[in-house]
């Protein structure tokens, strides 16, 4: 079975630009490949998922699939889907995250389960909105960390942080109001595991695998459970799950937790939840085997060439088996759904941990942090002495860097400014919710400035040791411009007066952060035709106005609408341009209305230019062509073409005259808009 090619499977990111834009189904690309891709709601709510029969490198390399593949490269750049196995889904489905929940992944690279959990997170929020809880994703790895930061990037959640930690001794986070060690509702500990279960897409696992890897992985492994109990609060659940079908690495993990949880943990029945999923019950009773063969105890053989080991790898007894329940973990195998293999086990905190979770929990008043920390040491030295020595855990050691912390932005002018330059609301509050990184500034002011959730701010300010290794936090609202005008407002004293309205504001909008800030922004916002906000997606610099131009030089322009919204109702600086969908009722229930396809420009003296990358603008660009008729497709099509012609020539004649000695003819080149 493993021989067989893997399906690829995409998780839609639904709730990524708000409604139903999120992305179509990829059988609305290539209609040769629609027949082999189906949807998967036997996994994924909604059927917002798809499997298809063709794996990944047959996505890479058959010619007819390129289309198909073109266009998930670029969705996924985008940030309307995810590429994702199918059955890594379940576990952060099986949690049930509500948008007040505060939940942690403890071992979140590469990231797609984190984005699951954002995703969660955001259901039900109304647009503009920002969902009460956050998720904390974490990683040991630096390496991995950057990548995970990368990845969750395309999710612009202001409920996101990410930080850098080993998970089994991830330091406690506390709570700015209560000052207390912050608790979670939710807790995914998806633990490295020796991933057997991954010898579809991983046949290379044969050569490697042997005997002894799951019980040299098993120490790490509960190591993580444990510091996850502990940072559980009662009536909070938590997943753990590995890619291995070894039960010393699941059944047993899961037993020592309920072992050591003495009452106040439990296994959930998650057999209502997702129904059509095909699964086996976990086992209560399995064989220790090492190099010498079944083991009956930890206990080594006197003379013979046993090691010991740890106690906690054996079946619990019959009687522990009873009240343990671990059948009802769940076991999902590769002929189940044509998928990889999978153990989840999901876990319910009935009451306070005993002994070292309230010794962690209620430290001396003046001396939390440290004692918390020396409690969290503590139970892990006695956890190794009360066991066996087992083989050794092969860790990576990367190089400690240092993060600059995250801090609130205080400064009551700067604050007053943003909001009256872009006529933001008071449904939106900047005071207390908008940060900035310490190391990030240049002269009095910050160079970007993030938004995050209530709850995040709570963690952030709590934090006032600066104990947490902030990787990121939350999304991009605004970042400062580039040019001179920008540099020097940004150096004006933060305690001269403000004249407003403002009619300047160095701080222009960042396209990530549009989703959260266009609901309540009333200034420096225009509505225009789609073909016009196309026009400007494709060509990325338009110019409305050249003293310069030639008689008969026709240049790309906008429509006699949109240049009276440039020239009437926004100032010179950063402004949004949303379409207006004439007629494309239909088109926006798929595509995404017209604030899902709006804009972050910059107007300068002659020119407008687009602030969003490059990348966003592929599929962006295919949405808003959909608002725009054939001919006016072609006609930008062929101006783009004028203008890359254009451009060569200038390039061309400007080095000729460099090689000649000639300076260059002033005029005529294409002023520097983007910011």
């Amino acid at each position: 079975m493993y021989r067989a090619a893997l399906p690829a499977a995409v998780v839609r990111a639904e709730r990524r630009w708000g409604g139903a834009g999120g992305c179509r189904s990829p059988r609305s690309r290539r209609p040769a490949a629609a027949s082999r891709a189906h949807a998967a709601p036997r996994r994924y709510p909604d059927a917002l998922a798809w499997q298809m029969d063709y794996s990944r490198a047959q996505l890479r390399k058959l010619p007819p699939l390129a289309g198909l593949h073109e266009w998930l490269k670029a969705a996924n750049a985008y940030g309307s889907i995810t590429r994702q196995e199918a059955v890594s889904m379940v576990p952060p489905l099986l949690l049930g995250v509500q948008p007040h929940h505060r939940v942690l992944d403890m071992c979140a690279a590469p990231g797609s389960k984190t984005s699951q959990l954002v995703e969660a997170l955001h259901a039900g929020v109304e647009p503009g909105h920002l969902p009460r809880g956050c998720v904390l994703a974490n990683d040991s790895d630096l390496q991995r960390c950057n990548m995970l930061v990368h990845q969750l990037k395309r999710a612009a959640s202001p409920g996101l942080l990410v930080v850098n930690h080993d998970a089994s001794h991830l330091p406690g986070p506390r709570c700015a109001s209560t000052r207390g060690v912050a608790k979670f509702d939710r807790i995914l500990a998806d633990v490295p595991c020796t991933g057997d279960g991954t010898l579809r897409k991983a046949p290379d696992m044969w050569r490697k695998w042997n005997i002894g890897m799951g019980g040299g992985m098993h120490p790490l492994q509960l190591a993580i459970a444990r510091r996850g109990a502990q940072l559980l609060r009662v009536g909070g659940r938590m997943a753990y799950s590995t890619c291995s079908m070894n039960p010393v690495e699941n059944e047993a993990v899961v037993a020592a937790l309920l072992r050591h949880g003495g009452g106040a943990l439990r296994l959930v029945d998650c057999s209502a939840q997702l129904p059509g999923l095909r699964r086996m019950p976990g086992l209560s009773s399995w064989k220790v085997l090492d190099r010498t063969g079944e083991r009956s105890s930890g206990e080594a053989a006197e003379g013979s060439k046993q090691k010991a080991l740890a106690a906690t790898l054996f079946a619990p007894s019959p009687a522990e088996a009873a009240w343990m329940n671990l059948q009802l973990c769940v076991r999902i195998l590769a002929h189940h759904g044509d998928t990889g293999a999978f153990f989840i086990a999901l876990l319910e905190k009935t009451a306070e941990l005993p002994a070292t979770e309230a010794e962690a929990g209620a430290p001396a008043q003046g001396e939390e942090e440290e004692e918390e920390e020396a409690a969290g040491e503590g139970a892990a030295a006695a956890a190794a002495a009360a066991a066996p020595p087992a083989p050794p855990v092969k860790i990576e050691r990367t190089a400690q860097i240092r993060c600059e912390p995250v801090t609130p932005v205080t400064e009551e002018k700067l604050i007053a400014q943003i909001s009256s330059f872009y006529g933001l609301s008071p449904a939106f509050p900047l005071a207390g919710l908008l940060m900035m990184r310490a190391g990030d500034v240049d002269g009095p002011r910050p160079k970007r400035l993030y938004g995050v959730s209530p709850d995040a701010s709570e963690l952030l300010n709590g934090d006032v040791r600066r104990r947490l290794k902030v990787m990121s936090a939350g999304v991009k609202l605004f970042e400062r411009g580039h040019d001179a005008a920008c540099k020097a407002a940004a150096m004006e004293d933060p305690d001269a007066p403000l004249e407003l309205p403002a009619r300047f504001c160095p701080y222009r909008v960042a396209q990530d952060g549009l989703r959260w800030l266009l609901p309540h922004i009333s200034r420096q916002l225009i509505r225009v035709p789609a073909v016009d906000v196309a026009r400007l997606v494709r060509l990325r610099t338009i110019y409305f106005a050249r003293p310069d131009w030639a008689a008969g030089d026709e240049q790309p322009t906008f429509g006699e609408a949109a240049l009276a919204a440039l020239r009437d109702q926004v100032l010179e600086g950063c402004h949004i341009m949303v379409p207006v969908l004439a007629g494309g009722g239909a088109a926006s229930a798929v595509l995404g209305g017209p604030e899902d396809l709006a804009v972050v420009a910059w107007k300068g003296r002659v020119s407008v230019s687009l602030l969003v990358a490059k990348p966003e603008c592929v599929l962006l660009l295919e949405k808003l062509e959909k608002f725009c008729t054939a001919e006016q497709v072609a006609a930008m099509r062929a101006e783009e073409a004028g203008v890359r012609v254009r451009v060569a020539a200038a390039a061309e004649a400007k080095k000729a005259a460099l090689a000649a000695g000639v300076a260059p003819a002033p005029g005529g080149e294409e002023e520097e808009a983007e910011m």
